[in-house]
């Protein structure tokens, strides 16, 4: 087996062009972003307008490998200012399916944490209000009990 260094080409710009009928795979192409991002005028996805009445939603995702979920509290949130919903997994079944992840077995997997939660930043909950600060600000009043478990690293004898 061959190893590929840092910095080794595996053929030149006219090669590729040649094999794939593109003139771009394979060679340097110069930036014309770049100007624009360094001086400030870049434009990006958050500087879009919103329409008036539009709703932002902010996630709570979680902080833990892995955890039972136990009392999830928004109470404080649902009555913060602006704060039109706060949706756990529990409230997912009603209104939608879960999606079938392809892995070895398919299996059902929910937008958001249903009974625990399997990998750092897994959405556990949403924040819906009439701007994204205000749905940030109460995303801080949303209180997750729950049962954190050991894990083990893939990497450490006997991890499995």
């Amino acid at each position: 087996m061959k190893r590929f260094d840092a910095g080794e080409t595996t053929g030149t710009a006219q090669e590729t062009q040649q094999t794939t009928g593109q003139p771009y795979v394979g060679r340097p192409m110069q930036r014309v972003e770049d100007a624009a991002i360094l001086t400030g005028r870049g434009r990006y996805a958050d500087d879009l307008g919103v329409k008036p009445g539009t709703l932002h939603a902010a996630i709570l995702r979680s902080p833990h490998a892995h955890a039972e979920l136990g009392l999830i509290d928004f109470a404080a949130a649902l009555k913060a200012p602006g704060v039109r919903a706060v949706l756990t997994g529990a409230d997912l079944p009603a209104w939608s399916k879960p999606f079938v992840v392809g892995v070895k077995a398919p299996m059902e997997q929910w937008t958001l944490a249903m009974d625990r939660v399997r990998y750092v930043g897994e959405p556990v909950a949403v924040v819906v209000a009439e701007s994204r600060a205000l749905a940030e600000d109460a995303l801080d009043l949303v209180r997750v009990d729950s049962a954190i478990f050991s894990w083990a690293h893939p990497m450490n004898a006997g991890s499995g």
